[in-house]
């Protein structure tokens, strides 16, 4: 064939190759020259990885973990220690076309002793016409091996260790390795790295009626609840919380601590689980959702610790409220009561301009490192409405079983965050948690608390997550100068709310008589995180006072 015949053949074949300029040409052989040369060099030298290999490497190189994570954002929760951002990422090449132009190919093929070839991110990808990112992450004192081997590719990590016959949760280097659950349930179980307990058959069948009951009455409550959400909506958004007696202690401080700042609750809907609470929601003058259908079966006390039968039963109504404000297509900013705002968050969440704005779901860091690669936290967390979301929270509620088996939602949902991302594309994202602190940096990071304390942090909001109950949250948040609830005057007895709110017919002005206008500052425990010196309080865990540790930061 002629080339113009040759040209037109490929032409009608692919439909897009035209004929190459001299320009075009001259870098066609350029790259024909490098892959010769590189190819005879490795004859001549050591080359990474031998023809057994061939399948799953022939090059390698590395990058820049943390511009490797800029250009590939797809919303990994990240290290917070600057060592650790400042690492590189391994790049392995599967073939002569993928290596990188920019590169010496010969260095990223061959071993000529000068160590793996570094690239930027650009040089390192230009020929990789698919990309697949394997996370993985392993302490330096634990024995860790990764195996990569040629088969039909799994989405998923196996994971193998080598634990001891009397207690699973202990390494034992003499034990044989043991395929175990990619996920753990909770780190203080004796078990915690066993698979999951599936859930029992009476568990499934009492799941299946309490999904029943609301889809029996899920078109007439989606209806009354979008007569309630339409006015205070805020550009189609709302913040919601759902609380029961037990906690609204809790929901109260978060509405004296808004007011205090001057913010902005009316686009805040309480679901209540009671109806004592549904009293106490409207005697502080915020919009209120109750229904008896779905939540008559639920406790109306605090839970005793996370993660008990109290809190299973709890969590249910948090996944419901998500799911119904998605069903009627509005966007949910969710939080626990145990949060107090410093600046209204939902700006942060809506702002057009914002780095997160094309990101359908983002949640508060938890920081822990067993519920990963999101480490999600249930208890804060913005969905915007679109059919990804629908469906992600849809599933959420259709895996009430499983919560209900693990006492926890939180697992629950970052199992199913990777597998939608992944499936559906659905764009998850974990926010560095500065700006929205909670547990975690209280109890472990006291270096962040002290410039908190001090001013240098200006979060939007604190969650006093990682905490057991509610009786050490508010002692914490006490000290922490985060409680404005009049103790005094305001009554602690729930009981005497709800006989003070059934007395005044829901209509009481329960913020006025309960709320302060500056924190109230009480000192319980001098190692623990205090926005003013707790020195003279017994200790709680041990350790050093807080504040002899931290107050020259």
């Amino acid at each position: 064939l002629s080339s113009s015949q040759c040209k037109t053949t490929t032409r009608q074949e692919s439909g897009y190759v035209e004929e190459l300029s001299k320009e075009d040409e001259m870098i066609v052989k350029r790259m024909v020259q490098e892959r010769v040369s590189a190819a005879l060099a490795r004859e001549d030298n050591e080359t990474y990885f031998p023809p057994s290999l061939e399948n799953v490497a022939i090059g390698i190189a590395k990058t820049t973990r943390r511009d490797f994570l800029s250009t590939f954002d797809y919303g990994l929760a990240q290290y917070r220690n600057d060592r650790r951002k400042d690492s590189e990422s391994l790049l392995l090449y599967r073939n002569d076309a993928s290596l990188p132009y920019a590169a010496d190919q010969e260095a990223v093929v061959t071993n000529d002793g000068e160590g793996i070839l570094h690239l930027n991110v650009s040089e390192a990808m230009e020929n990789c016409d698919e990309l697949k990112v394997v996370v993985t992450h392993a302490p330096k004192k634990e024995r860790h091996c990764l195996a990569i081997l040629e088969n039909y590719e799994s989405y998923h990590l196996q994971w193998w260790m080598r634990l001891s016959k009397h207690n699973s949760s202990r390494i034992d280097p003499r034990g044989r390795l043991r395929h175990i659950s990619h996920t753990i349930s909770h780190p203080l179980l004796e078990d915690k790295y066993e698979f999951l307990d599936a859930p029992p058959a009476q568990e499934i069948e009492n799941h299946w009626s309490r999904l029943q009951d609301y889809f029996s009455v899920v078109d007439e409550v989606a209806k009354k609840l979008k007569a309630i959400v339409e006015p205070i909506a805020r550009d189609n958004a709302v913040v919601v919380m759902a609380c029961n007696l037990g906690q609204s202690e809790l929901l109260i401080n978060f509405v004296c601590a808004a007011r205090a700042r001057g913010l902005d609750l009316s686009c805040v809907l309480v679901f209540a689980t009671d109806e004592e609470t549904e009293r106490i929601v409207r005697g502080l003058g915020l919009a209120v959702f109750y229904e008896e259908r779905l939540f008559k079966d639920l406790p109306s006390q605090e839970a005793g610790r996370f993660a008990d039968a109290i809190f299973r039963d709890i969590v249910y109504a948090k996944v419901l409220a998500v799911q119904l404000i998605n069903h009627i297509e509005y966007d949910v900013l969710f939080q626990d009561v145990d949060i107090v705002w410093y600046k209204d968050p939902l700006t942060y969440f809506q702002d057009k301009n914002g780095p997160y704005y094309s990101f359908d779901i983002l949640f508060q860091d938890d920081g822990n490192e067993i519920q990963v690669p999101y480490r999600a936290n249930t208890g804060f967390y913005f969905v915007r409405y679109n059919p990804l979301t629908r469906y992600l929270v849809t599933s959420f509620l259709y895996q009430s079983d499983l919560i209900l088996r693990t006492y926890n939602d939180q697992l629950v949902m970052n199992m199913l965050l990777p597998e939608h991302s992944s499936l559906f594309g659905l764009k998850v994202k974990t926010i560095m948690d500065e700006d929205f602190p909670g547990g975690m940096r209280y109890h472990v990071d006291h270096e962040f608390m002290m410039e908190m304390v001090k001013g240098k942090k200006d979060p939007y909001i604190f969650h006093m997550s990682w905490t057991v109950g509610k009786k050490e949250k508010l002692l914490f948040m006490r000290q922490m100068g985060m409680w404005y609830v009049d103790d005094d005057k305001c009554p602690s007895a729930q009981n005497d709310w709800n006989e003070k709110m059934k007395g005044s017919g829901g209509e009481s002005n329960l913020g006025a008589e309960c709320c302060l206008a500056e924190a109230k500052v009480t000192c319980h425990y001098p190692d623990k995180p205090s926005i003013i010196p707790c020195n003279h309080s017994p200790g709680k865990d041990g350790n050093e006072s807080f504040w002899h540790k931290h107050e020259t930061i």
